[in-house]
């Protein structure tokens, strides 16, 4: 049976997604700039998930890896390491751009 996506094309894509998160955060730092708003936070917020995603789809391939893709600890894992990372974002995003 052949694959649909390989995971060399699952690779490239997110290397795709990395290099557009690195021109789209200081793009949308220097439009915000122009326009008057914090450029640190729109960054963040156009760049920084794409980045994100980079980051962790290595670690989620090692956990699959791992265990399986069947397998119900590996789902636990990524569940839990969502959660966390979700959780860790949104109040890092709070307490970096709250309001003085």
């Amino acid at each position: 049976m052949k694959e649909l996506i390989t995971r060399p094309q699952a690779d490239a894509l997110i290397w795709v997604l990395a290099t557009l998160g690195v021109i789209a955060g200081p793009l949308a730092a220097l439009l915000a700039r122009r326009s008057g708003r914090n450029p640190v936070q729109y960054g963040a917020l156009f760049g920084g998930p794409l980045l994100l995603c980079a980051l962790l789809w290595p670690i989620y391939n090692a956990i699959e890896d791992h265990f399986g893709l069947d397998s119900v600890a590996a789902l636990a894992i990524n569940g839990a390491l969502f959660a966390v990372v979700g959780s860790a974002c949104g109040v890092g995003w709070m307490v970096a751009f709250r309001k003085q």
